[in-house]
């Protein structure tokens, strides 16, 4: 079956690349339409063939992590190749607010950003349309025809996940806000914990994810009675004098296991998804950053999924950025 899925997966993709009008998305010609884009638009001084990542809104760019794993990958090919990269992550915050350059200054001014459609290329690359498989393919072939240009990259692409690690680390580093935070968190939490994530989408009714269902009230409680169950099973079994950090994106979630398990730390804040919530706080947005970065320390990183609930990259993405062990349970 899933070497099925595999290759309806590669057809859609050869068809998407060779017969579709102008050899590209449909999202790609609504960007260009974009009012931001047009033959009037300033022309820039650009000087050499420039990657832009682009985290602007135009676009469903995912969560954080879906998002950093587009951007360190098309780091990672940009210095591969020899290109010029840069990021342009200005929604719905700017991220050097968060996470500051590190080796490399990957951060473009809006001034510099050309919108004029003889200067630039938009590219679309998500693995919800095309399979990644190909995404190298279809980038470089973009470059190809677009040399001397900026090109304006819209991605959560992974074909070069194995230097995610790496390429983490030579961007970004946690500003003087977001590092006192972490620093603040760790001691309550301490420094040898096991982690574990749970991701519920609606189903709780407390966290906006637009299409996804709410259970009832009764089926509200029983979920969270047996994902409270899971990790008291999984504490008294595996690490019976470990604490545990627990992250979630439901907040109800959290303050239930913390009255139930005395072991449980969790980080205090409320969690957005950052494509469904435009005007958030800055420590709201902070959480999110939070909870990856002290994820990435933990000892282990487990991710629990029982029923509808949503089988979340957050977890394994945060658990390689130091390279910690993962696993995930089915329950």
């Amino acid at each position: 079956m899933k070497l099925l899925e595999k290759l309806r997966s590669l057809l859609r993709g050869l068809y998407y690349l060779f017969f579709r009008p102008y050899k590209g998305f449909i999202k790609e010609e609504q960007i260009i339409k974009d009012k931001y884009y047009s033959q009037e638009s300033p022309l820039k001084r650009i000087g050499e063939t420039t990657i832009i990542v682009m985290i602007d809104g135009r676009s469903i760019h995912g969560g954080l992590t879906d998002r950093l794993r587009g951007i360190t990958t098309i780091y990672q090919y940009c210095k591969q190749k020899g290109l010029n990269f840069k990021l342009n992550y200005v929604y719905p915050f700017k991220l050097q607010d968060y996470l500051a350059p590190k080796s490399y200054d990957w951060i473009i001014s809006e001034q510099d950003i050309s919108y004029n459609t003889e200067q630039t290329a938009v590219v679309v690359l998500n693995d919800y349309q095309l399979d990644v498989s190909l995404h190298r393919f279809y980038l470089g072939s973009m470059i190809c025809k677009n040399q001397g240009k900026q090109i304006h990259l819209y991605t959560n692409t992974y074909f070069l996940d194995k230097k995610f690690s790496a390429s983490f680390d030579e961007m970004f580093q946690p500003t003087a806000p977001l590092l006192a935070a972490i620093e603040n968190n760790q001691k309550q939490i301490g420094n040898r914990f096991i982690a574990m994530v749970f991701r519920f989408q609606q189903l709780l009714g407390d966290f906006k994810e637009e299409g996804y269902k709410i259970l009832s009230d009764n089926e509200q409680g029983a979920l969270i009675k047996k994902c409270i169950g899971e990790v008291k099973e999984l504490h008294d079994e595996r690490h019976p004098n470990k604490i545990i950090l627990v992250t979630s994106d439901s907040g109800r979630f959290l303050q239930e296991i913390t009255k139930q398990l005395n072991y449980v730390r969790i980080i205090p804040g409320k969690v957005v998804h950052m494509d469904h919530t435009a005007d958030a706080a800055f420590d709201t947005y902070m959480k999110s950053f939070e909870d990856m970065l002290l994820l990435s320390k933990a000892d282990k990183i487990y991710l629990l999924q029982t029923g509808d609930m949503y089988h979340s990259g957050f977890a394994k993405r945060a658990s390689m950025i130091n390279n910690k062990e993962y696993e995930e349970i089915i329950f």
